[in-house]
């Protein structure tokens, strides 16, 4: 046999051999992208059960274009993206499940403290979720000082409006409208209110910015410190407020644990 030969008999066995690695690789990729996706499916179904509300549609699992078998030896996921349904279940009594979510992380630490180095919560949160959570916080907190109108403070509505980038409030069913426009700074968010009267009476001041205080504090809720994880937008939309949550350095689990406390407001 000619050396020239025996050459190309080798090239051709090594080409073999890598085209096998190839396919084993992408197979291997494939098949662990399923695999880690059907396991979020599943764990996001198993809360949805525990929490006792209904999952209308399937979530969306990705893991962007960086293979995961690479980021599984290196103990590091580079990318995940989880979308997930509205569960949102509202009663006049409770409110349960969590609206719309899109979760973007980046640099997922795959240790038993699962840290990713960044993440982006977007959520919107439609007008009968921010109604129920007005309803909750006046209760928490009745303003003070609104004289003969304390008992009127009964908040029958709220509507976003997008094109006015505000989010109005109607009490005793439009005997009277707040208009609040959002403001957000340092990661917290607060809102501007329009004065108003109740029956002919003027609210006081103190009672407006008391009213407000307890509708930011709500929307301020959707925050965790602790995770590192604070508001860096707010859009008001037709129907809905869309927040923004950005972190860096997030510790997953305490993420996921103040996502179930938000999702159960309880008695509103």
């Amino acid at each position: 046999m000619s050396q020239r030969s025996t050459g190309s008999t080798v090239a051709k066995v090594l080409i073999t051999i890598l085209v096998l690695v190839v396919l084993l690789i992408i197979l291997a990729e494939v098949g662990l992208r399923m695999f880690m996706s059907n396991q979020i499916t599943s764990s996001i179904e198993e809360q949805s059960q525990q929490d006792q509300v209904e999952l209308t549609e399937e979530p969306e699992v990705s893991f962007g274009t960086a293979p995961l078998v690479f980021g599984l030896f290196a103990g590091q996921l580079n990318e995940v993206n989880v979308r997930t349904p509205s569960t949102l279940e509202i009663t006049e009594q409770a409110v349960s499940g969590q609206p719309a979510t899109d979760l973007h992380m980046q640099g997922m630490d795959l240790s038993e403290e699962m840290v990713s180095d960044r993440v982006t919560v977007t959520t919107e949160l439609p007008e009968d979720y921010l109604l129920a959570v007005m309803r909750e916080q006046l209760v928490r907190q009745q303003p003070e000082d609104a004289g003969p109108l304390a008992d009127h403070l009964t908040v029958t509505d709220v509507t976003a409006n997008g094109a006015d980038n505000t989010i109005d409030l109607e009490f005793v069913h439009g005997a009277a409208v707040i208009s609040l426009t959002p403001v957000e700074q340092d990661g917290q968010v607060s809102f501007a209110a329009d004065g108003t009267q109740i029956f002919g009476f003027d609210l006081p001041e103190q009672a407006t910015d008391q009213i407000t205080e307890a509708f930011a504090e709500g929307v301020n809720a959707q925050t965790n410190e602790e995770a590192n994880v604070r508001i860096a937008d707010i859009q008001i939309l037709d129907g809905a407020l869309r927040i923004t949550l950005d972190g860096e350095n997030v510790p997953l689990g305490e993420l996921a644990r103040q996502a179930e406390q938000s999702g159960e407001l309880g008695r509103v």
